[in-house]
């Protein structure tokens, strides 16, 4: 999974936490924000690393791609793109 900086979606949740939405892009999200609520440092950038880490996680745990993460065929990394740079970075798996 990769997440980018400057994600508007990932502002979009973080401005709008808690408050109920239709949008349902944005609830996804919501989980990011409030494990990251709280954090040091800026809360956008905290939610867009964490949503990565989150969506990898379900990911791996999605029937179609359990079994294949389980006997190491497929590996999903949770990674961060930068868009000034262009660098990945492969954030640490919890």
């Amino acid at each position: 999974m990769l997440g980018h900086d400057q994600c508007g979606a990932v502002k979009a949740a973080v401005a709008e936490y808690p408050k109920p939405t239709k949008s349902v892009m944005i609830r996804n999200i919501y989980p990011a924000v409030a494990k990251t609520k709280g954090m040091t440092g800026d809360a956008v950038s905290n939610a867009i690393s964490e949503n990565a880490l989150l969506i990898a996680d379900r990911l791996a745990h999605e029937p179609e791609f359990a079994p294949l993460v389980a006997s190491g065929e497929l590996k999903i990394v949770p990674a961060r793109y930068h868009l000034a740079n262009g660098a990945v970075t492969i954030l640490p798996a919890e």
